[in-house]
Parts: structure tokens; sequence; C-alpha cells
């Protein structure tokens, strides 16, 4: 793990280098602090509303107060505040506060790179340290027996991790990254040995999404390579065989740990049967969308025959509020408490109208178009196969925009893209992601 800094940085830069480095970290801590000291209150939580807190001072010190990012920061709270008048609700303050998270560290960051205080390789650096630290800490979780399972009925293993999604967005995100080191030559075995750290935690997961968009990353790969036109992976010798490697890990990995791995198969295996069941039970209706979504198609119709009925221009708009969606989806379900869609698009919809969707899916996509790469398409890589395959696990499995962990992969993923690489015949350029 390198947590030492090789450059002279900015102490803003100093701090944020630490906030995302240890973003994994924090959610494992707040995660056994929920668990063993007090359920009612979350560190994590906290933690975030100092970051949120130093991110809107780096906003406002680094930007004129005419800048279109005050601005846009500015509409983002009036919005918020309208919304919260018309429903008066201490939840939604609370569900705003996460989707702001998000908004401000990539807006704290933008500024800070802008003002020349910030650097692409400080982003890559962090990657990095989560790479050593997710495998320590889901081994910390089962060794000292402090972990729990990813569902019901022991299926799975998430450690200490509360946000099942969360984890399985940053798993993905630090596989594409393991990834992208093996198309680089050096230390080669060093970097196969770190595909294998994460690739392990990532089966023993045990969900559909964290296989299912592994495979779609690396499918991502080819067509990123075949559309930039990239073929380092036919001219370098350590890199051309890296799906063969990858096959040869999966292999090793079964091999060594033998009954234990087929048992969690096994469980991998009945848990999908078990939700089968579990669905036509419920439902009577069972499909493969179904399947994939996890029942949240079914969630999205109820709802939306409830905002219907209910339909106003207004709510249009504005949307009808995080508390009334929950509280109401749970109710047609028959559940206790409050109950998300669990698909960030049209959860933000609900709650927050078209206006809240142009302000967060909107505010991605364009950042995303207007830095599509058209130099450093090596370095960009990983980054713009990372925003893909976040942006639509947020549509499809939700806890995105509304989970601080993953969320900030997300900002990750859009920092990468919007700074630019080192000069094209820099040799950085090539070792950025060799540390």
């Amino acid at each position: 793990m390198k947590f030492g800094l090789k450059n002279k940085l900015s102490f803003e830069e100093v701090v944020f280098y630490y906030i995302l480095s240890l973003t994994l970290f924090i959610d494992f801590l707040n995660g056994i602090w929920i668990k063993f000291v007090n359920p009612n209150i979350s560190l994590g939580q906290f933690i975030r509303v100092l970051v949120t807190m130093f991110c809107i001072y780096c906003i406002f010190k680094y930007n004129s107060t005419k800048s279109k990012r005050i601005l846009y920061f500015f509409s983002i709270i009036f919005f918020l505040g309208i919304n919260f008048l018309f429903y008066n609700k201490f939840f939604n303050i609370y569900s705003s506060f996460k989707l702001i998270y998000f908004l401000v560290l990539t807006l704290a960051i933008f500024s800070l790179y802008d003002a020349k205080k910030f650097q692409l390789s400080t982003i890559v650096s962090s990657i990095n340290n989560n790479l050593y630290i997710l495998p320590i800490l889901i081994l910390t979780s089962y060794v000292l027996n402090i972990g729990s399972s990813s569902y019901t009925k022991g299926f799975g293993y998430k450690g200490s991790f509360i946000s099942l999604n969360g984890l399985n967005i940053s798993m993905i995100v630090l596989l594409i990254f393991a990834i992208e080191k093996e198309f680089n030559k050096f230390k080669y075995i060093k970097k196969f040995l770190m595909l294998v750290y994460i690739i392990i935690p990532t089966i023993f997961l045990g969900t559909k999404s964290s296989i299912l968009f592994s495979i779609f990353s690396f499918i991502l790969y080819f067509v990123y390579n075949k559309i930039y036109k990239i073929n380092s992976i036919n001219n370098d010798k350590s890199v051309k065989n890296i799906y063969s490697y990858i096959g040869i890990i999966l292999i090793i990995i079964f091999l060594i740990l033998n009954n234990y791995s087929y048992l969690i198969l096994r469980k991998i295996l009945e848990r999908q049967i078990y939700f089968i069941q579990f669905t036509l039970q419920k439902t009577n209706n069972y499909n493969i969308i179904t399947y994939l979504l996890s029942t949240r198609n079914i969630f999205l119709r109820e709802i939306s025959k409830y905002f219907l009925n209910n339909f106003s221009i207004i709510k249009i708009f504005i949307g009808s509020g995080a508390f009334e969606i929950q509280k109401e989806l749970a109710h047609i379900l028959g559940l206790n408490g409050l109950k998300s869609i669990e698909m960030d698009l049209f959860d933000i919809f609900f709650y927050y109208g078209i206006i809240g969707v142009i302000l967060t899916y909107g505010f991605c996509v364009y950042i995303f178009i207007k830095n599509i790469p058209k130099e450093n398409f090596k370095v960009k890589r990983p980054f713009f196969i990372s925003f893909i395959c976040i942006i639509i696990f947020s549509i499809l499995g939700g806890h995105v925009f509304f989970q601080p962990m993953s969320s900030t992969f997300l900002s990750i993923s859009l920092c990468g893209l919007y700074m630019k690489g080192f000069n094209n015949k820099d040799e950085n350029n090539r070792n950025l992601y060799d540390v």
C-alpha cells in the first residue's frame, strides 16, 4: 500500500488524496460502528458531512462568484430547498444530503484541477491504495468473524460493509483498474497478483451484478480498443494474453480453495434458485427481466401507478419527495418503514422530478460527452469504462447517487475523464498505472 506522496502537493490535494484513498475504510469502519457500537448513529455520515463542508470551501475558494460552478452549486441548493418546502420532512433533507455529496466532491476536484492544485496521478494513486485496502478489509472481517453474508441464508460474503451495491460498484471499478495494470508491461507479475486479490472477493460477494458487470467490463475493453484502434494487446508480449491470465487466475483460485470454492458456488446457485422461487410465489409472473432486475421492475410499475393516479404538473418538475415515494412503495409492498425502487434514475425522477434528473444525470452525461477521449486514449480507458459501468449500474441496480461509497467512484471516473493526461510523448503516460 503506497500512502506516501512522491510529489509536493497542495494542502487541499493531500486532503482529497486521503479522502479518496480511505473511502472504503470509512464504510468498513462505519459497518463495525453500527454493528457493535451504536446502530442509530452513522459514523460514516458524520465524516461525509465534514468532507462536504471541505468540498464547499474548495468550490468557493477556487471559483469566482460568477463562475458556472458557483451558479450550478446554488441551483442545486435552491432546487432542493424548493423541494423541501413542498415536502416538509426531515428524511428529505437526509436523502438530499446524500445526493449532494457526489456533486460537491466532483465540483471541488474540478475546481482544484483548473487552479493547478490537483493532478491525475493523485486520482490513480488513490485507486491503487483501494486495490490493496479492499481485499485486506474483507479478509480482516472474515478472520475476526465480524462480517456478514451478502444475503439471507448465508449467501455470499460482504465483510463488514453495510451497502452491498456500494461494495459491488467499488469492486467493479477496482477490477477495471486492475485489468488496466495488466495492459502495461512493467511489474506484470506484481499486477497479476493484484488482479487475483480483487477477483477473489468479487467472486465471493456472490451477486449477479458483480459477475455480470465484471464480464461486461471485459467486453467494454475490447470495444474501446477497437474504437480507438489500440493494439497494445497484440504488440506487447506482457499483456497480449491478459484474458488467458484471468482464466488461469480463476482456475488457480478454485484449485487452491477446492471444497470451499465449491461451497461458495453452490450457495450462489442456491441463492438464484431461491430468488426465482420467491419471486414466483410473490408475483405469479416471472421473466428474465424480473430476474435480472431482482423485481425492481415490479417496484417501478407499482410506484408509477401511484404517481399517475396522483399526477400534477408540479410533481413532474420537482417530484413527490423521497419520503412520500418510499413510504407509499413500502405500503404497496406490505412492508414496514420505507422502500426505494433501487433504480437511481427513477428514484431521482420520483423524488425530485425532471429538474432533479437534469441536475444529476444531466450533469454526468454533459461532463462525459464533453470529455470523451480525443487523446491519451490509454490513460482515459479505465475511467471511460468505469463511468459506463457505474451509470448503467445506477439505472438498473441503484445505490450509486444515494450511496457515498459508490458515488465517490462515480466522481473519480468523471474527474479522470475531465483531467488531461500527460503530454502524449511523455514517458509518464505509459507509467501512470505502474505505481
